[in-house]
């Protein structure tokens, strides 16, 4: 009997800060069925919290130097390199850098090439012009790939409506590892009223509205603690904010946290106060952990969450926010209900496996397509 050998696949991204992309792909290495494919961690430009993560799992991981934005051409050589000694058989990328490192070495070396596409991503710039400009160039990227994998039907949408479409579109939803989280079954009581959220502190999470709107909070239940999870450029601005509003011994910066069951545990409310999102891995670990949520209703955050397991609300309101947080807190049946309904989802629809076994055939029928 022949043994067949599995193909290695490299998963670039660069390794700044660490969030849901890093988190995907990591779910997606740990995952894969080792008699099929062998992943090679590519942390881009620095060796970070992505490729500590990696190597503490045992996944290889083959660094590629990048010293600036400029510097394309010595590092899709690079990344050649690595390509050619680890025998790969597909580079699967994660961002903009990546995708254009990706372009130039797959074209020379005539390999399979997939562009995963979390979000719009010109919502992932302060500066409109830099974020329209990124966004028509990745487009153009897009175009070129073997494949292009999303994780909203919003997604799968817009893509499909582009003048230029990709030639394959695939949505795979994103997935949570359900069974590391234990949810408390019994958060009925306000005595001490926990409001948390997860993710990196940036403009486009709208911390400060949070902050804002727990405030309000903060006058009905004096003794009501905030707790921010995660790391980024607006830790400084935020707790200025904290301390306008006089509150800045109840906000709470945890900073990143590798594992964020502890923190969940303590929640009394999982709140997403973001501008613009793809389907953000913080919400399923909410829902996992069954917490009741409240959440903007932006990007593809509809397709894993409805009325019944969550409460949704416009973006960019803390007046709203503020409103449903306060409701929801007097309304203890409801949050349990809540947190079972998103609990029950996770487990049906958004399991790491499903997602992974999903990843694996789209892998298969790229290379056989090539």
């Amino acid at each position: 009997m022949v043994r067949v050998m599995p193909k290695t696949v490299l998963l670039c991204r660069v390794d700044g800060n660490f969030g849901g992309v890093e988190k995907t792909i990591l779910s997606i290495a740990r995952h894969l069925d080792p008699t099929r494919y062998t992943p090679v961690v590519v942390p881009i430009g620095t060796q970070g919290e992505l490729a500590r993560q990696a190597k503490a799992s045992g996944i290889s991981v083959a660094p590629l130097p990048m010293p600036s934005r400029l510097a394309v051409w010595p590092a899709q050589a690079a990344l050649g390199q690595i390509a050619g000694r680890h025998e790969a058989a597909l580079i699967h990328t994660f961002g903009i850098r990546s995708n254009t490192l990706a372009l130039l070495t797959t074209r020379r070396l005539g390999l399979p090439w997939i562009i995963r596409v979390p979000n719009i991503n010109c919502t992932d710039y302060t500066n409109p012009l830099h974020g329209w400009l990124a966004h028509a160039f990745n487009n153009a990227l897009l175009r070129r790939a073997s494949a292009v994998q999303v994780i909203s039907p919003q997604l799968v949408q817009y893509l499909s409506q582009l003048r230029k479409p990709p030639r394959r579109i695939d949505f795979i939803p994103n997935g949570v590892d359900v069974s590391q989280f234990s949810p408390d079954d019994d958060q009925t009581t306000t005595d001490t009223v926990v409001i948390g959220s997860t993710g990196r502190l940036e403009p486009i999470k709208g911390y400060d509205l949070l902050i804002e709107a727990f405030a309000t909070i903060h006058a009905h239940y004096p003794s009501a603690q905030l707790v921010l999870v995660g790391n980024g450029s607006q830790e400084a601005v935020l707790r200025d904010l904290a301390r306008q509003l006089q509150i800045e011994t109840h906000v709470h910066f945890s900073g990143y946290m590798a594992d964020v069951c502890p923190a969940l545990a303590q929640f009394t409310l999982f709140v997403c106060s973001s501008h613009s999102e793809g389907v953000p891995n913080a919400l399923l670990e909410a829902m996992a952990m069954g917490l009741p949520i409240i959440s903007t209703q932006v990007g593809g955050i509809s397709s894993i969450l409805s009325e019944r397991e969550a409460v949704l609300i416009p973006p960019g309101d803390p007046r709203a926010l503020a409103d449903a947080m306060l409701c929801l807190l007097g309304e203890s049946e409801r949050r349990w209900r809540l947190g079972q309904a998103a609990r029950a989802r996770a487990e049906a629809e958004f399991s790491v496996q499903s997602m992974v076994n999903r990843v694996m055939q789209m892998y298969d029928e790229v290379i056989q397509n090539s």
